[in-house]
């Protein structure tokens, strides 16, 4: 093949430009891997970001939960009157209607108990054991609250935590932080020890109250 033949195909002008055609494949295939790798280094980067962001938010909700038990524990120390009562949800019977109004029917009250020293030190102790841990799931029901826990020091009230046993659900109006995973199981087994009911027909037990009214 001539010089001029070679000029006049396309792999000949590569050849005769210098550069062999096996060698510009072997280049274009070391350019092709190379951005392949470039891209999963950076998919890998973003990987490791968003796990570096979420364990950093499960250390500051880990930091919460043991704020949490300490503020708990606080106002136990603080406290010379601790009052729990069970009571009913706004939830449990219908509204009454008073004209064009829906008027919700007066929170019924079934039990109160105003702590002794024996009990006060049982719910100290069951606080001081909880694991710092952060709830790993939110609950996502209805908060149907019917237990409330009243911490007094002298006549004055320090904070109110009231208590949905149904969704494991705490309302606690001394701090805006996530409490320990473990205190809604707590909490059932302290209320069981002093003689409450967690658990039970809500419902039902409104509905009695009602008719003997």
């Amino acid at each position: 093949m001539s010089k001029r033949d070679v000029q006049s195909s396309g792999l000949g002008a590569v050849e005769a430009n210098g550069v062999h055609p096996e060698r510009l494949n072997r280049s274009l295939w070391g350019w092709w891997i190379a951005l392949l790798l470039l891209s999963m280094s950076c998919a890998g980067c973003d990987r490791r970001t968003d796990a570096l962001k979420g364990s950093g938010a499960n250390i500051e909700q880990s930091q919460e939960a043991r704020e949490y038990k300490q503020e708990l524990l606080a106002t136990l120390q603080k406290s010379n009157r601790v009052v729990v009562t069970e009571h009913s949800s706004e939830y449990d019977l219908p509204s009454q209607r008073q004209g064009d109004k829906l008027i919700p029917r007066e929170e019924i009250l079934y039990r109160t108990l105003e702590l002794d020293r024996q009990q006060k030190q049982q719910f100290e102790s069951m606080v001081s054991a909880l694991d710092e841990k952060p709830p790993s799931l939110r609950p996502s029901c209805i908060f149907e609250g019917h237990h409330t826990i009243r911490f007094y020091s002298g006549s004055a009230l320090l904070s109110t935590m009231n208590i949905c046993f149904r969704c494991g659900e705490i309302e606690w109006d001394a701090t805006q932080k996530t409490e320990p995973e473990e205190l809604e199981d707590g909490l059932e087994r302290f209320f069981k020890q002093i003689g409450f009911q967690p658990k039970r027909d809500w419902a039902a037990l409104a509905a009695e109250h009602t008719k003997r009214d």
